[in-house]
């Protein structure tokens, strides 16, 4: 058991070795230009140890936002349990935003890089797990009951819009509060508006 252990920390410091190292050569070039030789290099990580671990460098960087996003989530319902044990529409959207914020917070490093300018496909990549996960909290959740459009629907057009609203404020070199700000407000408009309705009916106790 003790053996295990001891394993499972060096394959987990292994791998947060390589995931820095992405962020680091992120900050240098785009990641279509990044080799896993630099990965390699920079890391001091040989190439065979590199290939246990992953396939290439597009299945490092899966990891790497499949690990933002059991982060968020966990923000999320978090959030959920403190100030949504009714289940509130508004708020359940804006607990969502509020989460993205948090990691953004805490992975800037990385996600100030996922942008359509710079990297397109990070900004993609990340948008499509933002997406995907918000997807499935609705659907679990019983789905856009009250809405004439579907959960897919809408939480395509949320999700995508507040990323891109977002990478395009950070790409005009807004600080962080003022974008969360304006995002905030953007939200709210939308929610005032009635197009979103009834999905996180359940959502504060998971």
């Amino acid at each position: 058991m003790v053996l295990v252990m001891m394993i499972d920390k060096r394959i987990l410091k292994t791998k947060k070795n390589l995931k820095d190292t992405m962020v680091l050569l992120l900050a240098e070039k785009p990641f279509e230009q990044i080799t896993v030789t630099e990965i390699c290099k920079v890391s001091a990580t040989s190439r065979v140890t590199f290939y246990s671990h992953f396939a290439d460098k597009y299945e490092l960087l899966e990891e790497m936002f499949q690990d933002m996003v059991e982060w968020a989530t966990g923000n999320f319902f978090r959030l959920q349990r403190l100030n949504n044990s009714d289940g509130d529409v508004a708020k359940g959207w804006l607990n969502v935003l509020d989460s993205i914020f948090a990691l953004f917070r805490e992975k800037q490093a990385f996600l100030r890089h996922a942008t359509l300018e710079e990297n397109p496909y990070l900004y993609f990549c990340f948008s499509r797990y933002l997406t995907r996960t918000v997807l499935q909290y609705m659907e679990a959740c019983g789905g856009a009951k009250q809405s004439a459009f579907t959960s897919a629907q809408l939480t395509g057009f949320i999700c995508n819009g507040l990323w891109g609203f977002i990478s395009e404020s950070i790409a005009a070199k807004m600080s962080l509060p003022q974008i969360q700000e304006q995002t905030g407000r953007l939200l709210r408009q939308l929610l005032d508006g009635r197009v979103l309705s009834g999905p996180w009916e359940g959502a504060a106790l998971s």
